[in-house]
Parts: C-alpha cells; structure tokens; sequence
C-alpha cells in the first residue's frame, strides 16, 4: 500500500505546496506572467526555477513517481519529470479546464471540465478519461479527501461549495461561498477555503458546519495550502504581494522570503501590464509597449536605486518638467463580467526617487470603447522618497469600461535628472473572460510558417457572429506580447461580419526579423461592439531561419482541410511534406482521446492523400460529431477540424 500525503492545489498562478517525506518539505507555485514553475523551501529560501515555457494553471506534484502535473493554458493536461524534462501530453483538445487533483492509491487524475459542466477522471497516463461527476455548472477548483473517499469542489457560478463520494453519488451543497481555493485537513477534520464574497480565509467542518473566520486580511486570496505536519497554512495576499503563513488557527502570520515573494508577486490572473518591469530590450531608443506621452529621455536604468526587481527600472532620464509614460490596456475580453459590474481590477507598482527630491505617481483611467471617455480614475498621488513604495488599489470596474489607460508619471523638481522612478508594474483581474460565452468566431485552424524573408500566418474560421475583424499579436522570444497588426489599418484582417460557412485569412510579417530568433503568434477577434477576443490557446511558435533548407521546408509542408467537410461515411484528408521522413496521421475527439491512427509510416517527399472511414481503431462506427485530425512530420504538425453528421 502507498504512504499518501497531501498535495496542494493551484487555482491560477499560485502556490503549491508538498511536504512529505520525500519532498525534503519544499514549496512549489507556478507564474503564468513568466510560465514558469518554481521551487523553494518552506521558508523560502533556496528559491529555484524548476521549469519554464509552460502556463501551468493548475498543478499537482506525484513525489512516488517523480512527477508534476499541470494544466496548461486550460486546454490540455501535461506531466514531467519532477526536475522538469520528459514533458508529454496526455489530455489535449479540451477548453476551460479549471482544476487536477491526484489520487496516487488508485492511479487516477481528477480534473473541472468547465466547459462540459463536468468533473472528469483519467488513468495517471491520460488514457480512459470518464466521467465523474455532472455539476450542471461550470466547476473550478477540485480536492480529494482520500480518507473518506469524498471529491470537493467550487463553483463560482453557483457560488456553493459541494461535495459527493468518488462515484459521483450523493451530492451535496455544504457551504454557500464563492470560494477560489479548497485544502482539506484529514488530521483535525477541517476544510479550509479562500471566500472571495468575504475577503476570507474561513474554515469549516468537513460537512460544511461550523464554518469560521481564520484570516481577515481584506484582500481576495486565490491560493491556501496546509502543512498539517508542522500546523501551518500558506496563502497569498494579493495586494501586499506578498506569500505569507500563519498557524491553523490563523494566529502568527509571517512573511516568507522577501525574495520569494517578488517571484510570485503577481497572483491572480494574468498580469495585463506589458513589459510591467522595463525588463524587454529597447528598440532604437524606446521602451517596447510604452509610449511617450511627455518625456523623450525614458529609458531603462538599473543603478541609483537599485530596482526592486529585475535588472532594469523605469527611468525619465534628464527631461525637464513632466515626464510621463503611457500604456493602453484593451480589457474588452472581460467585457460580460463588467457590464454585469463584477469585474474588479487590482493594481500594484512600486516608486522610488534617487535623493528623495523628485516626484513619481500613477494614474489608471478606466475608459469606454471609444478610448475617449473616462469614466473612473485612480490617482497614487505624488511620491517622493528614496525608499521603493508600493502604490496598490482595487476597484469594480464601471459597466462599459474597454480600456484601461496607465498613465507612469515622473515630475523633476531639482537637479540634472528627472528621478520619478517605477517598478514591478501588475495588474490583474479577478473576472471571467469571454472565453465562457458563445464566441464571436469558431476557429477552426490557425497556422504560421516562414515563407522567404516573412512570416505567413493562415486561418479559417468555420462561422461568424458580428465579427468586424481580427488583430495580430507576436511575441520576440520570452518576451511579452505585443499587438503588430489591427483590422482598422489592414484590409485583409477585416471581417465578414455574419456568416455560417468557413473563410480563409492569410496575413504576412513583413517587419524586420532576426535570423535564428523565435517568434510566438496568435490572433483576436473584434465584436461589432467592441469585445475583443483573443485566441492565445492556439498561439504557434516558430523560429525564422534565413537558410535556403529551412525556407523550403516551411513553405512545402500542407495539411489541407479534408473534403468533403460535413461528411459521411467517409472523408479524403490531403496532406503534402517537403522530404523524406516518417509521417503521423491521427483523428482525436472533442475530449482529446485518440480515435484511430491513420497512418504511422515512413514517407518520400511529396502529396499523399489519406481516407477515413468514420470508424475508430477497433473498426466501429463513431458517433456524429466534430472531430480533429493532426499531422505529425519532423518538427511540422498542424491540427484541424471536421465534422461527421449522420
């Protein structure tokens, strides 16, 4: 029999933590801003990156099998090796996956289909996914009570926390809460929660009785996680970015390593800020993502202060007067949650001057869809000191806010330089995005591939609903995403605004690019009302390669859409390779399970034409439905979607 221990859970990008026997008592939390997954002590100390270039929403750690398993980006379920190499994925095709859990006695993983309203299982290999449990509501976050053979769950739409037994019987709602976070603690009988209607962190029997304030910190908590062995409990606090721990019973909070807690300084969600930390390399002069709305000296600097994170700080160099820096935040994906005034926005900077003279504040206007109107504001006030200090705030946004305007300013007042300085800029939002209601567009394939001196991008979208055009954003290696192109200033981005049959897009890099650099795109939709969606799920990475073999290669590879499309009983799928190699052909369903392999071989350059049948690996017929075929040649794979209909 196995020894089980606990191991937390993550909402967003927080906190995991594990200690056991055989974690050596270590901490473990994720940050989608830089996705990446880190480690420390229970401490803090000996903080270390485990893993980068992954947007882990939600993670558990296996210490029995040396594991770590993940989320990411809410579509697909990954695992590794606990050092981070191995990475294989076992359940992809999917959308709004919330939470995992793992039950290491039985070799299953649990997981929230938000998206089917369901709470699902799989073999710890990803294989046999089933059903559990049909909440008949959107379900976020999971945890296993391994003891009484009890699954618990949070459901922000009904706002309850329930609870039924592993075969999905007996269901029960025990606490009325709109809860972000669940740690059960099997030694005292207790479930602790993050209530985000409170501002608490409250705990409770295991039946839902007897429910009790712990932590009155007055700041939404997304992430709590237990050390029943040494009776301590983590939890971020949001606004005082800080990970702090405190005893069960809430008394003796402490903060953890400083150090610490500026690498997971962004909880929550996403941070929407663009180059948040000065951090990106300027082009030419200019700071990327920022524009000069007064000033034309802004530049990086790292000396007189010391940034309080990072390398680089925000600096206005010898501009006389007013300096200041501007940064538009397009927030329309939030734009349900707003209008239905739900949507806080939670802000934090730092500021610090050099002799304590000069003058430094920030201003966030929260604008309409027009980008002209202010209808909120938040003004920090001038600061001047040479300490780094926080400027924090949380408000709901107002019903039709689009845009949210930073406005970094910084005011000489002696001297040569203008010392108004800033740092470590985040801000986040506890709303839902408009990924949970019917979309705009359905995108059916989304490809990029380098073609001479360019980078091509093509999509197809199989409906549209008041799709007035799309936009284009690239990212340069790790850095952050910028928008390089829009529908306003490009024909071929435009829309078709109504229709129900698919449309081809192609639009072309012709910016300068770097040979042997890596770029990342991906596309948004806009709304005749303005609601931008973006689509980072299918964002495609490439590196541009001006050798004569890799511009061929890109170019000649082809995965055409099969034909005819709806089908039945059979369908022809197209596909075209550049050289000599093996070839995987493979047809998956809506929940990512592998329907049959249609070829597995070793090819010659050329066009190849494959039939299927609508059957799967056992010769039996499938259901109607939509279902995805992916192509796998060297380092090109490509997937799209077809329809069966009987």
């Amino acid at each position: 029999m196995k020894i089980l221990t606990k191991t937390i859970l993550t909402l967003s990008i927080g906190l995991t933590l594990t200690s056991n026997l055989f974690s050596q008592n270590k901490v473990y939390w994720s940050v989608l801003s830089t996705q990446s997954i880190h480690k420390s002590n229970l401490d803090g100390t000996s903080a270390e990156t485990v893993k980068t270039g992954i947007n882990a929403y939600d993670f558990q750690i296996d210490y029995f099998n040396q594991k770590m398993y993940w989320i990411d980006n809410g579509t697909s379920i990954k695992r590794a090796d606990i050092d981070g190499s191995n990475v294989e994925g076992l359940i992809t095709g999917l959308s709004q996956l919330k939470g995992i859990a793992l039950d290491l006695e039985n070799d299953k993983i649990y997981f929230t289909n938000s998206a089917l309203d369901k709470i699902q299982k799989s073999n710890l290999d990803g294989s046999n996914v089933e059903d559990v449990v049909d909440t008949n509501a959107g379900p976020v976050e999971i945890e296993l009570d391994l003891v009484n053979s009890k699954i618990y769950w949070s459901d922000t739409q009904v706002t309850d926390i329930f609870r039924c037994d592993f075969d999905g019987s007996n269901i029960e709602s025990i606490i009325d809460a709109q809860c972000f976070d669940l740690a059960i603690d099997n030694v005292n009988s207790k479930l602790y929660f993050c209530n985000n209607t409170t501002k608490k962190i409250q705990r409770s029997n295991l039946d839902g009785s007897n429910v009790e304030d712990i932590i009155d910190n007055g700041t939404t908590c997304y992430q709590v996680s237990l050390d029943a062995t040494n009776g301590k409990i983590y939890f971020n606090n949001i606004l005082g970015n800080k990970l702090q721990r405190a005893d069960l019973d809430g008394s003796n909070i402490v903060d953890i390593n400083s150090d610490n807690v500026k690498s997971i300084a962004n909880f929550g969600n996403l941070n929407l800020v663009q180059n948040p930390g000065c951090e990106e390399e300027l082009v030419g002069d200019e700071i990327p993502s920022w524009t000069e709305a007064s000033g034309t000296k802004w530049t990086q600097r790292s000396t007189n202060p010391s940034p309080f994170e990072g390398s680089f700080y925000f600096y206005a160099g010898s501009q006389s007067g007013t300096a200041e820096l501007q940064q538009d935040v397009n927030v329309s994906e939030y734009s349900n949650s707003i209008d239905n005034g739900n949507a806080t926005f939670n802000w934090s900077s730092y500021a610090a001057t050099k002799q304590g003279i000069d003058d430094a504040k920030i201003i966030l206007e929260y604008r309409d869809v027009t980008n002209t109107t202010v209808l909120d504001t938040y003004d920090s006030g001038f600061y001047s000191g040479q300490t780094w200090t926080e400027f924090s705030d949380s408000r709901i946004a107002p019903v039709g806010t689009r845009f949210i305007r930073i406005r970094m300013i910084s005011d000489r007042d002696l001297g040569p330089q203008n010392n108004g300085n800033h740092d470590n800029l985040n801000l986040f939002t506890t709303a839902e995005s408009n990924a949970d209601s019917p979309l705009a567009i359905e995108l059916d394939s989304f490809q990029v591939r380098q073609i001479e001196n360019s980078i091509q991008l093509k999509w197809t979208t199989a409906s549209e609903t008041e799709n007035e055009g799309f936009n284009v954003y690239r990212k340069t290696g790790n850095r952050n995403f910028t928008q390089i192109a829009s529908y306003k200033g490009n024909s071929e981005l435009l829309g078709v605004l109504n229709s129900t049959v698919s449309n081809n897009y192609i639009f072309v890099d012709n910016s300068e690019l770097r040979n042997n650099e890596t770029y990342t795109y991906y596309i948004s939709d806009v709304e005749t009302n303005g609601v931008e969606t973006k689509h980072k799920e299918q964002a495609q990475t490439i590196k541009f390669n001006l050798t004569e073999e890799n511009t061929q290669t890109k170019l000649d590879y082809v995965l055409a859409q099969n034909f005819p499309n709806p089908f039945n009983p059979s369908t022809t799928i197209n596909f075209q390779i550049k050289k000599d190699q093996r070839v995987k052909l493979q047809v998956y369903n809506l929940n990512g399970q592998l329907v049959k392999e249609l070829l597995n071989d070793k090819k010659n350059k050329g066009s190849y034409s494959v039939k299927w049948n609508g059957t799967d690996s056992f010769g039996n017929q499938v259901s109607s439905g939509t279902y995805f075929y992916k192509i796998l040649a060297g380092t090109f794979t490509q997937t799209n979607k077809m329809i069966l209909l009987k």
